[in-house]
């Protein structure tokens, strides 16, 4: 582009209009400035050619843009992305979180990296240097502080004695439920031996039960060897329940005793002998006979105290009617009697005792009667 076009020949470089009233001139116009005008715009022009050229355009004389046009098309075909190696636009970025290398801080980010390192400089402030650190689980120093490892020295010196003190509490309550299983044992050995009878002899306050099929039996010895046993009897026996047996030293039976299945009191021989030939006691069941009492009347007295007797009395005696009818002996405690009609009628008669000696009869008609009372007396 060429110089700038010099100004008018004037006084003052600018043009002024003439005045006729005073005589002064205009700004005279002269070729050479005309032509240093013409020179200028042209110059102008072919930089406006040039830029559009440039952009790829042909000039039209209708469109008064394409100067704009051009110069926006040559910046956009010309801009470059900046790079660490190139010059170029780059995208502002408000965060400090990216690691891209094509992207520029703005004012916001650069104030908040600020705020970050004012406070981690603030942080710096409570930071414990290596110096005061320390792993050691046995210091007594107030200036340093524990590490992990310290701690976790700690933790595992807890642990295992935490472990040492439940192995040692397990081995406790092992020994404390041994003992009791020890003490358990011994009570229910114990309580075993003493309900047990011993070999050697001793007193049983509890029953002797001994069951050993349908002969069992307990057995008693003597110095030579003989033996005298209680045996039971199947129960199919119909005769005994038991025997007692003497043995020989080889279990051959001497002699034995069968005893039946009775009810009643044994005796020995010589007493049932004894009581046979007794003459007292013979001389205690008595009879006695009444032939002018009613019909004939018989008295039976069976001892069975030394002063007190059963006594029996049979009697016959005819009636007419209802009454009362005198016994030949009389009673001293309970008795009853019993009434029969001996004739062929079969009349039906009612009686009862009365003052232990009479006999009230209720009967219609005249009646042939048989008596038997039984009743206690004592003298």
């Amino acid at each position: 582009m060429k110089s700038l076009m010099p100004q008018i020949d004037s006084n003052d470089g600018l043009f002024h209009n003439g005045n006729p009233a005073t005589g002064e001139q205009g700004t005279r116009v002269t070729d050479t400035w005309l032509n240093n005008l013409q020179d200028r715009v042209r110059d102008v022009q072919a930089e406006a050619h040039y830029v559009l050229q440039k952009a790829g355009f042909t000039p039209k004389a209708e469109t008064q843009t394409q100067l704009y046009q051009a110069i926006v098309k040559i910046i956009d075909d010309n801009r470059k992305t900046a790079s660490l190696t190139q010059k170029g636009e780059t995208k502002l970025y408000t965060g400090y979180d990216s690691q891209s290398e094509d992207l520029a801080l703005t004012p916001k980010t650069a104030y908040q990296l600020k705020q970050l390192i004012d406070s981690n400089t603030r942080s710096l402030g409570n930071f414990i240097p290596n110096s005061k650190k320390s792993s050691a689980v046995n210091s007594n120093s107030a200036d340093t502080v524990a590490t992990s490892a310290a701690v976790k020295t700690a933790y595992d010196k807890g642990v295992e004695a935490k472990n040492a003190a439940d192995n040692a509490q397990r081995s406790a309550n092992d020994g404390i439920n041994r003992a009791n299983n020890a003490q358990s044992s011994a009570n229910k050995a114990n309580n075993n031996a003493n309900g047990r009878v011993s070999k050697s002899g001793d007193t049983m306050t509890g029953h002797l039960i001994i069951k050993d099929g349908d002969y069992s039996s307990v057995r008693t010895y003597n110095n030579d060897g003989e033996s005298v046993r209680w045996e039971s009897t199947p129960a199919n026996n119909n005769d005994i329940f038991a025997k007692i047996v003497l043995a020989g030293k080889n279990e051959q039976v001497i002699s034995s005793i069968s005893l039946p299945k009775k009810s009643g009191t044994a005796a020995l021989l010589e007493d049932v002998n004894k009581v046979k030939n007794d003459v007292y006691n013979k001389s205690r069941f008595s009879h006695r006979y009444y032939a002018n009492h009613y019909e004939g009347a018989e008295v039976y007295d069976m001892p069975i105290g030394d002063r007190e007797v059963m006594r029996v009395i049979i009697m016959g005696a005819t009636i007419d009617g209802y009454a009362k009818v005198s016994l030949p002996e009389r009673f001293s405690g309970t008795c009853r009697v019993m009434v029969m009609d001996v004739g062929s009628g079969r009349h039906v008669v009612g009686a009862n005792i009365q003052d232990y000696n009479k006999v009230e009869v209720h009967n219609i008609g005249r009646t042939g009667l048989n008596i038997m009372a039984i009743g206690y007396y004592s003298w």
